[in-house]
């Protein structure tokens, strides 16, 4: 039951996700910095998620210790890019420079976007351990 519940969060979580990050490109046409900032925190808290619900899957034992590499590598590869973004999003924040702002939030647009398809990449890897 509880493994049928977390294939279920997977799913709401995926639907929160899209919901969330169409919701905050419309929001960019009036301010992009809360956009990029609204994204930034529905990017964490995806990440911090999925992260929750591998390690149950870890501790049901749906996730072999094979699994749990290929996991941790996708996983490294967002967690690093969530760092680089936050980083990228300070910058943004802290310059009073309109053109390096730009080019800044034109930088965290493009690792937002890496990080959305990672996150897929994990949703998707978790949501195939868990049949």
């Amino acid at each position: 039951m509880k493994l049928k519940r977390t294939g279920l969060i997977l799913l709401i979580l995926s639907f929160s996700f899209m919901a969330m990050s169409c919701a905050m490109f419309q929001k960019a046409e009036t301010d992009p910095l809360v956009s990029i900032t609204t994204s930034y925190q529905v990017l964490g808290t995806s990440i911090t998620s999925l992260h929750q619900i591998a390690i149950n899957l870890r501790s049901s034992g749906k996730i072999n210790d094979a699994q749990m590499v290929q996991y941790n590598t996708i996983f490294f590869k967002v967690q690093s890019a969530y760092i680089a973004a936050g980083t990228t999003l300070s910058m943004v924040i802290t310059t009073s420079d309109t053109v390096k702002k730009k080019e800044y939030m034109t930088a965290f647009e493009s690792i937002a976007g890496n990080i959305s398809g990672l996150i897929t990449e994990l949703n998707t890897f978790l949501s195939g351990v868990n049949k």
